[in-house]
C-alpha cells in the first residue's frame, strides 16, 4: 500500500478479515479465567482465580513484576500469585491479568501507529468507571459488578484483532485519520462494521457469555431494549464521563437518566474513577 494513497480510495475486504476469526484457536484460558473473575470477590474463594493465573507462566511472571514495581514498593517482596492478590486486590489483579493474557495473544508491533499503552489505559479506565457506576445503581437495576467490569475491559478487543490481522491497513487508518473517532473510519472501509461488531464476533468465537457478545454487538444501537440494555447504558455513561475528563456531569445526564442516577451518584462515580487514574497510568506505561 502506498503511503500517498488517499484513505477514501482504500478498499478493505471485510469477509477476508472476519474469516480469520474462525481460523483463530478458541481461547479456553480466557473463558476459564473469566469465570473465576466473575465468581471471585474480596470475600470469596480465590483459589480458582489463582489456579488459572498460574497456568499462564508469562502472565504470572508479569503479575509478580507489577506487584513488586516501584508503584507498589514495599520492604517485602511478592513471590506468589496469592501474595499478589493481597497487594493488588481482586479488582486490580483482574486488570493486570486480563490485559497481559490478551496482549500475549495479539501482535501489534507491525502497526507502529497503534499505542498499546494507551489502549490498555483507556480500557482499564473504562472498566473501573463502569464498575463504579454499577455500585451506584438502584437495587432494581443492580448488575453483576464483575461482569460489567470485564465487558468494559474487553470493549475494544476488536481493534486489537484488526491491528493484528491487518497491520498495514490499520496503520493507514490510524495515521491518515485526523479524527480521534477511529470507529467511524473503520466502518467506512469495513462495510459498516466497526471494532465493536468485530469484537462481538470474536468473543462469540471464544464462547464467552452472551452478555459480552450482545453488549459489544449492540453498543451503538441506542434503540436496543434487550436483556443487556442496562449494561450498555452503563458502558455508554462510562465512556461519556471519560470523554469529559470526569468533570462535566451535565453532559452525561442523558445516560445517567437511563439508569436513574442522581447528580450525587455521578459525583461519587467521578471521585472514585479519578482515584484510579494514577495506578492505571503507572501500569499501562509498562506496555
Amino acid at each position: 500500500m502506498e503511503n500517498s494513497q488517499k484513505l477514501d480510495d482504500v478498499d478493505f475486504e471485510l469477509p477476508d478479515q472476519l474469516f480469520q476469526i474462525e481460523s483463530l484457536p478458541p481461547f479456553p484460558l480466557l473463558a476459564s479465567i473469566l469465570r473465576a473473575f466473575l465468581q471471585a470477590d474480596d470475600n470469596g474463594d480465590i483459589r480458582p482465580l489463582v489456579s488459572n493465573i498460574e497456568q499462564e507462566p508469562s502472565a504470572m511472571a508479569r503479575v509478580l513484576s507489577v506487584s513488586n514495581s516501584a508503584y507498589y514498593a514495599s520492604d517485602v517482596s511478592v513471590k506468589s500469585v496469592r501474595d499478589c492478590v493481597n497487594r493488588l486486590g481482586i479488582t486490580r489483579l483482574k486488570s493486570v491479568v486480563y490485559s497481559l493474557i490478551i496482549s500475549n495473544r495479539f501482535d501489534t508491533k507491525a502497526c507502529p501507529a497503534f499505542d498499546m499503552s494507551l489502549y490498555w489505559y483507556d480500557s482499564m479506565v473504562l472498566a473501573h468507571t463502569a464498575a463504579h457506576i454499577t455500585d451506584q445503581l438502584k437495587p432494581h437495576l443492580r448488575l453483576n459488578r464483575n461482569e460489567v467490569y470485564c465487558i468494559g475491559l474487553l470493549l475494544n478487543i476488536g481493534l486489537l484483532f484488526l491491528v493484528n490481522t491487518a497491520p498495514n491497513k490499520m496503520e493507514h487508518i490510524l495515521t491518515s485519520s485526523k479524527s480521534k473517532n477511529i470507529s467511524s473510519h473503520i466502518k467506512k472501509h469495513y462495510n459498516e462494521k466497526d471494532q465493536y461488531t468485530i469484537g462481538s464476533q470474536l468473543l462469540d468465537h471464544w464462547s464467552l457469555p452472551e452478555e459480552f457478545v450482545y453488549t459489544l454487538g449492540q453498543i451503538n444501537n441506542l434503540g436496543y431494549e434487550g436483556n443487556c440494555s442496562e449494561i450498555i447504558w452503563v458502558i455508554l455513561l462510562g465512556k461519556a464521563m471519560i470523554k469529559n475528563n470526569f468533570t462535566d456531569i451535565d453532559s452525561t445526564n442523558k445516560y445517567a437518566a437511563k439508569l436513574s442516577l442522581s447528580n450525587a451518584n455521578c459525583e461519587s462515580i467521578l471521585t472514585s474513577s479519578n482515584n484510579d487514574l494514577e495506578w492505571i497510568k503507572a501500569f499501562a506505561s509498562n506496555f
